[in-house]
């Protein structure tokens, strides 16, 4: 016999369970995949971070981070994520310890300042690049564009190329700072800079081949740290040469010969009446000292190979689609060699650079392309007979196109639905030297958008924004000396999806929820939802019920008073 009073209870109790459980799954759906959506994480609080493991569950698919503000990274916080391919900070990037390793796909780095970062952050990121707006958190790029912490040098890009020189003032040589580089001749800005180095962090992999340092200005007592690593490393992977000079100044000094031996008198002639009690004076004309110019290393003989590369990417650099051998090529020990990229159709060179070096083992030469117009290098040809990209005569330089020195402050990495126009995006570039703006390498017809000052301000109207396919683009600005770049990802306009259910008179439910079929967002529909609503009609099944039994007892007794 069931207890006066239990359906009211269990009832009462089952909604306050429904209820409870509602709350958290609503906070939980608000919270737990706040910032991140198909792909991209992006944040608009101005202070954000990304912790280790914390979306593993998208490792595979995570491609983009945009945070408007600052953004740190923890330690091993995106490690691994082989997809990511641009990351965009507006603020400051704090970088910890291995955040990006083995991100392979990771082009570019581009925020308004750097802190923190380590040569062991960014190992196995072999196309990376570095646009930093300031040194306000204490990194920086030198010209070559190798990353900088204060005094220590932390990465040597692959794009520097096989020959680098080392900043003046630099003290330290992060752990993995050479990993994802090409460089086989290392040189020092400062005529003594190797001097000054005090610490070398071990280097994975680097050098593949035979290695220069040249250390003039230096001698091997005083550039101790410098002498003992690349000593050591010598036989390892490959001769590693060190080229000091001990007289302090740019060329070798070497002491002159004597061109007389003193200690020997010389021979007496005789005179032509053949007196022989009469002997001249010896005349000695000295010989002029030469100082020698330095030469490299003398060959051993040995033949070496020199492979050129072209390597192909998407229009964002983030994926290779293919890969060309270009040419193999012999050389003899000591020989220098160099090579320019080529012009392949619908196609454009990345990095702004030849590679030239000398050769001391097999070295492979990388070139990188990227997408122009999708057809070809060139749209139209003006009557100045430059290549004219906007129809006007006008176009940027091959080295304007190749530099990205310009930072977007707002906008950035955005995810639009169709019907979500317009779009602005801000650039820090000056408006005036802005030539056009491009769309997944197409010149942007002026009909589609508008710009104004302060840097500059880009509006992408609503027409186009809806012409464009769901998927996603990259949006370039281009300056007359550089230019930006950032993702626009399109999806989709969602549709309303009409739940309703009908409720038996058991309490089931015999029709409900009809699934939307739009992708799933922070703030969709949950599916638990559908449990909570379940246990609240359990909870007021039973409270019917109870009442139902109360009042079957009611009339019972009525019927037993006749």
């Amino acid at each position: 016999m069931v207890k006066k009073g239990f359906f009211k209870k269990t009832g009462c109790i089952l909604i306050s369970v429904s209820i409870i459980l509602a709350g958290f799954t609503f906070f939980g759906s608000t919270t737990s995949d706040a910032g991140y959506d198909s792909g991209a994480f992006t944040d608009d609080t101005g202070n954000a971070s990304i912790s280790n493991d914390e979306y593993d569950d998208y490792i595979d698919d995570f491609n983009l981070v945009t945070a408007s503000g600052d953004l740190r990274v923890d330690d091993f916080g995106l490690d691994g994520y082989h997809a990511l391919s641009t990351v965009i900070v507006t603020g400051n990037l704090s970088v910890g310890k291995y955040a990006f390793t083995g991100d392979y796909s990771l082009s570019g780095i581009n925020c308004g300042s750097m802190s923190n970062a380590t040569g062991m952050a960014f190992d196995g990121c072999r196309n990376i690049s570095f646009s930093i707006g300031d040194i306000s958190g204490g990194c920086y790029t030198d010209g070559a564009g190798a990353l900088y912490n204060g005094t220590t040098l932390v990465c040597v890009p692959r794009s520097v190329g096989t020959s680098y020189t080392i900043k003046s003032g630099t003290t330290k040589i992060d752990e993995g700072a050479f990993n994802n580089c090409l460089v086989s001749e290392i040189n020092f800005e400062d005529n003594a800079g190797a001097n000054l180095i005090s610490s070398i962090g071990e280097q994975t992999g680097w050098p593949s081949g035979d290695l220069v340092v040249h250390a003039y200005g230096s001698n091997k007592d005083d550039a101790k740290t410098v002498h003992d690593y690349f000593t050591a490393l010598n036989g390892v992977a490959g001769e590693v040469t060190i080229l000091y000079e001990t007289g302090g100044g740019t060329t070798p000094t070497t002491a002159p010969t004597p061109t007389s031996d003193p200690g020997v008198s010389p021979t007496p002639t005789v005179s032509p009446s053949g007196d022989p009690g009469v002997t001249p004076t010896p005349t000695v004309t000295p010989t002029p000292t030469v100082t020698p110019t330095p030469t490299p290393p003398p060959s051993n003989g040995k033949m070496y190979t020199v492979t050129v590369v072209d390597e192909f990417y998407k229009s964002n650099m983030s994926t290779i689609t293919k890969t060309i051998t270009r040419s193999t090529n012999k050389y003899v020990d000591g020989s220098s060699y160099s090579f320019s990229p080529v012009s392949y159709t619908g196609y454009s060179h990345w990095g702004g650079r030849n590679e030239s070096g000398v050769v001391h083992g097999d070295i492979k030469v990388y070139f990188f392309y990227k997408p122009s117009d999708g057809k070809s290098d060139v749209a139209t040809t003006g009557t100045n007979g430059t290549v004219n990209k906007t129809g006007e005569g006008i176009t940027a330089s091959a080295v304007a196109q190749q530099t990205n020195k310009y930072l977007i402050t707002k906008g950035g990495g955005q995810v639009v639905a169709q019907s979500g126009g317009p779009v602005t995006i801000v650039c820090n570039g000056e408006l005036n030297k802005l030539l056009y703006i491009l769309v997944d390498g197409n010149v942007l017809d002026k009909a589609n958008y508008t710009v104004a000052s302060g840097s500059t301000i880009l509006t992408l109207t609503k027409e186009y924004i809806a012409s464009l396919n769901p998927g996603d683009h990259v949006v370039q600005f281009q300056y007359d000396d550089g230019y930006a770049m950032t993702g626009l990802k399109i999806t989709a306009s969602k549709t309303t999806t009409t739940v309703s259910y009908k409720v038996s008179s058991d309490g089931s439910i015999s029709s409900g929820h009809t699934k939307d079929t739009t992708p799933k967002t922070a703030d969709g529909f949950d599916a638990r939802y559908l449990l909570c609503l379940a246990i609240f009609l359990l909870g007021a099944g039973s409270i019917l019920m109870g009442r139902q039994r109360k009042l079957e007892m009611i009339l019972a007794e009525q019927r037993d008073d006749y």
